[in-house]
């Protein structure tokens, strides 16, 4: 049997490490970014249907394997998957930093990081189980996707703004639902931290980077070039 106090470091590790590999997923996409954007090669990935294709699918390659191999892979494998892909999503972030300017960028990453913050607390301090939620958000989310893949292909027009408002909105949910049961599974003892850790820490970044992009189209001051 674990005492409370177990249960209570536990999930107090938990939190500390999903929250750290977070971060470092977040610094490795902005430096990668930066450097690749330094560089000078965007331009011939971005430019180039062939490797933007193949970078698109990496990623969501990637995305299944880790998914695959969480119930028995070592937490160094699944950790060595985060960076790689947090590498690949920094690259297909890079033409944001040609379409943006850096005030606006900042200034979604600041609100981005509040507003975040704000759910991280409303996911972790409310008592109630938030499963149902975070079900209706994702297949809102699905939904809105294939609308989206619809409506490009038949070439109707709707508005960006619309589609953004709906997106953070989505996530806001899904990201709410996530904090919450990272609170409520961390506690116990069965869950191999280490793994659980990695993976939540995969699901808060994705969430966090597209709330961030949903928030800087929001924002505009799109550059024409």
């Amino acid at each position: 049997m674990y005492s409370d106090a177990t249960f209570s470091r536990t999930s107090q590790h938990s939190l500390v490490v999903t929250f750290a590999w977070m971060v470092v997923g977040l610094l490795i996409s902005a430096i990668t970014s930066i450097v690749f954007l330094a560089s000078g090669l965007v331009y011939y990935v971005f430019t180039s249907r062939f490797l933007s294709i193949a970078l698109m699918l990496a990623q969501i390659g990637i995305a299944i394997y880790f998914s695959s191999v969480l119930s028995y892979a070592s937490s160094g494998k699944l950790k060595g998957l985060f960076v790689l892909y947090a590498i690949t999503l920094g690259i297909s972030l890079t033409p944001i930093c040609l379409s943006y300017g850096l005030g606006t960028i900042s200034l979604a990453f600041i609100v981005t990081a509040i507003y975040f913050a704000c759910l991280a607390v409303v996911g972790m301090t409310t008592k109630k189980d938030l499963t149902k939620l975070g079900t209706i958000c994702l297949s809102g989310l699905f939904a809105l996707i294939i609308t989206q893949g619809l409506l490009a292909l038949f070439r109707i027009p709707m508005s960006t703004r619309m589609i953004c408002m709906i997106g953070l909105l989505l996530f806001t949910g899904i990201t709410a639902w996530d904090m919450n049961r990272l609170t409520r599974l961390s506690s116990f003892s069965m869950v191999d931290q280490d793994r659980f850790s990695i993976y939540m820490a995969l699901e808060l970044y994705l969430d966090f980077i597209n709330i961030f992009l949903y928030i800087l189209r929001l924002l505009g001051n799109r550059r024409d070039s």
